[in-house]
């Protein structure tokens, strides 16, 4: 929806200048309207999820909600939470046509998650996942594995289960900087070993837990 975040994560894939240094560009509902009207007729899309950037920073955000739910589409989107507070109403009013939401993580204590996306966050997202617990409204968290997490990968899964997450999905950075895959990319054993962790707690959780796209 967006180019544009309101965190500075060093390992986040999306272009820096894009992200940082250049105006905020937002995905038009016009737009967005004929995507999703062409791509239901054509592909039989039922559903679609928006990113970012961070998605709920366009300023046109319940709009964006308004056009799938007129498409007859389940919608969702993927949130680091900083502006959970601000968008709840628009969740509220949209809560029936949203499939869920999905939460970015990076520690299960404010120390480890605040160290990637500055003080104050961690206390948000648990906010956010407080009010759709209540809300009865979906959630999941999303996880990327690093060296600094690889070793707390059942951790997350215990955090995410307690908080009543429905869903728990894993996925390895991409070393998109010689900084990132010196800093926090594994290696090929590492993410062997890593996979097979994941795989072991999705044996062991009734909270559905996946890997995204690149595994072993």
């Amino acid at each position: 929806l967006t180019n544009s975040c309101n965190l500075h994560c060093s390992y986040c894939l999306r272009d820096e200048d894009a992200l940082y240094h250049t105006p905020a560009n937002f995905l038009s509902p016009e737009l967005l309207d004929r995507i999703l009207n062409q791509a239901r007729q054509i592909m039989g899309i039922t559903s679609v999820v928006f990113t970012g950037g961070e998605p709920t920073l366009h300023p046109e955000f319940a709009r964006i909600l308004e056009v799938s739910e007129s498409n007859g589409l389940k919608s969702s989107f993927v949130t680091n939470g900083w502006h959970f507070e601000k968008i709840w109403p628009t969740v509220l009013a949209f809560r029936d046509s949203l499939s869920h939401i999905g939460f970015s993580l990076d520690g299960v204590t404010a120390e480890t998650h605040d160290a990637w996306r500055g003080a104050g966050s961690f206390v948000r997202i648990v906010r956010a996942f407080s009010r759709c617990f209540a809300s009865n409204i979906p959630f999941a968290v999303k996880v990327g594995i690093r060296r600094d997490t690889i070793q707390s990968l059942e951790q997350f899964a215990l955090f995410s289960a307690r908080l009543g997450a429905s869903a728990l999905n894993f996925a390895h950075i991409m070393p998109t900087s010689k900084e990132v895959e010196d800093a926090s990319a594994l290696t090929y054993s590492e993410r062997q070993r890593a996979d097979q962790e994941i795989a072991n707690l999705s044996r062991i959780f009734k909270m559905k837990i996946g890997i995204d796209v690149g595994y072993h």
